[in-house]
């Protein structure tokens, strides 16, 4: 017995550490985002190795804030961390499994339950609070594609995993919309014809999820590709953007009212669909401040220059869930995918323009060729000089430089403006 413990902790830390090429199952990405492992770690992959009786190969999570296949909290509020973790077997075929460890005297672990998931890879992972008093692992499974994926929502108590909720989806959130102090769950399961998407509300109870609203989305969306729990001030919400029938990518708004997810805004002349219709896929709906707060654009104008087509675009974001009229202004660099705010009223008055050095641009008054704004990419930032970095591009800093006619709120609006759209 002390030889095959041995030999399963040594399996233990090739597992953490050792590339696909060794186990045989497990792809490179898996290898690349591997952490070296730790005792706890290495005592539980012995612990399910032996209760196996073969080596488990870990899954490693593609997505998700959980990004290892071995999650050490207190899942049942026990005071006492447990250890779930995802792995698959020669012996149990291709689906996924998570099993659930509690801890042992002298630092040892044992496996007190496990479950089959619903394929063979994890497309994402993360743990939430759908309830008081437990903290719930939500896993996606998927394809080897990432092309058909299965939410999973599993409680664990009494040393034992129940399985709270299944559903085909392309997208979900949590989040508390409704105040409660735990979270709730939307999902967009994928649609059943063409113009019928829906994003369903769940809240959870009695270790299920109840389902308390459907809301059928506009007939025009074909697929989503992003949905975001939005607040602004107390208002809360849900911002779903999606692919067009038409072609583009375009948003709708979701408002809390009265613990229901509405329509936003009420008002029938505003089509925000339409309004927000644009055709670069970067251009999603986005944190600016980090605040929850996601913004919405819309595609203004496009601007060609004499050195570049399709790189430059005026754009507008704004806030819907605010009451008060709430939008920022600029220019989005397509090409390398960053967005300068720019002064409202500078709308409709300038345009954009090739700079004096080799990828740069200016920002120019319409009516003249005053220099208000210039903008460069550069390997690091400049120690001195007209200058001054923005923003960090990968290895690279966003460069600019404001015009003499620019006055210090302008100045600073635009240096505090210059956001990275990932």
């Amino acid at each position: 017995m002390k030889k095959f413990i041995l030999c399963a902790a040594l399996a233990a830390c090739l597992l953490f550490t050792s590339c696909s090429t060794v186990i045989g199952t497990a792809n490179i990405e898996e290898l690349l985002r591997a952490p070296q492992t730790n005792a706890t770690q290495s005592a539980v992959q012995t612990a399910l190795a032996e209760y196996l009786d073969e080596t488990p190969t870990l899954k490693y999570p593609r997505g998700g804030d959980e990004m290892s296949p071995v999650i050490i909290k207190d899942f049942d509020n026990d005071g006492t961390n447990e250890a779930a973790v995802l792995y698959i077997t020669d012996s149990k075929g291709q689906n996924v499994h998570l099993a659930m460890l509690e801890p042992q005297d002298g630092g040892a672990w044992e496996v007190v339950f496990e479950t089959e998931g619903m394929s063979t890879e994890v497309a994402s992972v993360e743990t939430v609070h759908l309830q008081k008093g437990s903290l719930e692992i939500i896993v996606g499974y998927a394809n080897a594609t990432l092309s058909d994926k299965y939410l999973t929502v599993y409680t664990y108590s009494d040393e034992t995993i129940t399985r709270m909720y299944d559903q085909s989806y392309t997208s979900y959130i949590t989040s508390d919309l409704l105040g409660a102090g735990t979270q709730q769950l939307v999902v967009v399961p994928p649609a059943a014809q063409t113009g019928a998407l829906s994003m369903l509300f769940l809240n959870a109870a009695d270790n299920q999820m109840i389902l308390l609203q459907t809301k059928e989305l506009d007939e025009r969306f074909v697929s989503c590709t992003g949905l975001y729990a939005s607040q602004s001030g107390q208002s809360k919400g849900v911002v779903f953007d999606g692919n067009f029938s038409s072609g583009g990518l375009s948003s709708q708004i979701f408002k809390m009212i009265s613990d229901k997810l509405v329509l936003w805004p009420q008002d029938d002349e505003i089509d925000v669909p339409q309004t927000t219709l644009r055709y670069l896929t970067s251009l999603v709906a986005t944190d600016f401040k980090g605040s929850k707060t996601y913004e919405v654009p819309t595609q203004v104008e496009s601007f060609t220059t004499l050195t570049s087509t399709k790189r430059f675009y005026f754009v507008t974001w704004k806030n819907y869930l605010s009451d008060a009229d709430i939008s920022r202004f600029g220019v989005y660099d397509a090409t390398n995918g960053y967005f300068v705010r720019l002064p409202a009223d500078w709308k409709d008055g300038v345009t954009v323009t090739d700079g004096a050095q080799a990828g740069s641009w200016q920002v120019r008054k319409a009516d003249g060729n005053d220099i208000l704004l210039s903008v460069r990419i550069a390997e690091s930032a400049p120690v001195s000089g007209l200058y001054t970095a923005a923003a960090s591009l990968g290895d690279k800093s966003v460069l600019i430089y404001t015009g003499t006619d620019c006055t210090l709120a302008e100045s600073a609006l635009i240096r505090t403006g210059v956001t990275v759209i990932q």
